[in-house]
């Protein structure tokens, strides 16, 4: 092995818990500060994996700095823009959520978006249509 490559663990890794949870907490802090920030509606996970902290460790940082949970955070962003112009496929791609988060969220807070062209069944519905669709022999 050379002199300049060693199998030491990334700097972020060789440093304490409690220090990388300083780490994160004055990173999330800048992060929540600023709703434009792309990261700003990462997951929890996301940011532990960042970090090399636990889950519960974000979401203790998150409960400090008064940030809500994810989707409050893209419910609010959802209040502000109107939502009549755009598919629930157009706002997973502005607000990079998964299509059946997204969806989800819209879903139980009863939000009205643009129709989108075929719009999405439970696959017990499309079963049962599919059985009423299908003559018997």
């Amino acid at each position: 092995m050379t002199p300049n490559k060693t199998n030491k663990a990334p700097r972020s890794r060789r440093v304490g818990g409690v220090a990388r949870a300083k780490i994160a907490r004055k990173a999330l802090t800048v992060i929540f500060r600023d709703e434009t920030d792309p990261l700003y509606y990462a997951k929890d996970m996301d940011f532990a994996r960042q970090f090399f902290v636990s889950r519960h460790t974000i979401q203790k940082i998150r409960e400090e700095l008064g940030v809500p949970s994810r989707s409050q955070r893209i419910l609010d962003r959802l209040d502000k823009m109107d939502l009549s112009e755009f598919t629930i496929k157009e706002l997973s791609s502005i607000l990079s959520v998964k299509y059946q988060n997204l969806y989800k969220i819209i879903t139980e807070n009863g939000l009205q978006v643009k129709a989108d062209r075929r719009p999405v069944e439970s696959l017990k519905e499309y079963q049962k249509n599919r059985k009423k669709s299908v003559p018997e022999n």
